[in-house]
């Protein structure tokens, strides 16, 4: 029931592009229909972090087409950026960066700095699933600088961290280690625990590929396994907890706690794209 509303809402977000559906300007209706796309935004984000993927992508176009609907500003520019990305992981790029760049055009022409803010953090995430390193390096720093301004640590904290593995992933490991001594050795700056877990992964991560001795790589991992984690945040410190104790020689705690990951990625393997192509 959840995938025939989806459809619905795919073919709605098409209507909206044709010019077929006019923004209401009735205030009562504008009212519903923005608190509406506010909660479906927060419903969209629960189920990123809980790998729940077919509610991702039902929530995700469900606040983006009632944002349209009735000319919420902040939602719609979030809901572009957002569904970019889903659109990213099912490789429908030309899509993707189209809603890229709208969420971005939209929030400089219409947004508030908040908007830009968000508008540039969700295409440097969807540059870095294109690996576009330099657009999403472009895109994150200018986020970042947004969001400083702001005074709003975490979305600054995610971009710098974001930051960090595109550095690591193209081989500046000088830049990357630069990034995350900013937040502390065991990141204790960490806005969050999730913005803490994925900077203790890039942090374990580093060392693996720099080489160095794992002792600390395997004691920050299964700290961080510890905590009460999302089931997103779980499997990104599951597999680099795994890869530690590899690295240091525990192949039977390594192989165990793989095998955990792989039942819970079973369970609940969320990405946007995994969910529009069960469709």
């Amino acid at each position: 029931q959840m995938r025939l509303a989806t459809l619905t809402h795919v073919g709605r977000q098409a209507a909206h592009r044709f010019g077929l559906i006019r923004p209401s300007a009735e205030g009562a209706i504008r009212q519903r229909g923005q608190l509406s796309a506010f909660l479906h935004t927060r419903l969209a984000e629960r189920a990123y972090f809980m790998c729940h993927s077919t509610e991702l992508e039902h929530d995700t176009l469900a606040a983006l087409n009632q944002a349209e609907k009735v000319g919420a500003v902040s939602e719609t520019i979030g809901g572009y950026g957002a569904f970019a990305i889903g659109l990213g992981t099912t490789h429908l790029y030309a899509l993707g960066r189209y809603y890229r760049q709208r969420a971005i055009d939209e929030s400089k022409r219409i947004g508030e700095l908040r908007d830009q803010g968000f508008a540039h953090l969700y295409g440097g995430v969807y540059s870095l699933h294109t690996c576009d390193w330099s657009e999403a390096r472009a895109l994150l720093n200018e986020g970042a600088r947004v969001f400083e301004r702001l005074g709003d640590r975490f979305r600054r904290q995610s971009c710098r961290s974001v930051l960090s593995y595109i550095e690591t992933a193209t081989g500046d490991y000088r830049g990357s280690r630069a990034i995350l001594s900013e937040f502390g050795a065991n990141a204790e700056a960490a806005e969050t625990i999730s913005v803490r877990v994925w900077l203790l992964a890039g942090l374990s991560a580093l060392d693996m590929v720099e080489g160095l001795p794992p002792a600390a790589a395997v004691q920050r991992m299964e700290s961080a396994r510890e905590q009460v984690l999302y089931p997103a945040d779980r499997h990104l410190c599951d597999g680099i907890t795994a890869a530690a104790h590899l690295w240091a020689g525990d192949v039977e705690r390594a192989r165990r706690i793989a095998d955990e990951a792989l039942q819970n990625l079973r369970s609940a393997f969320c990405t946007m794209g995994s969910a529009y192509m069960s469709l």
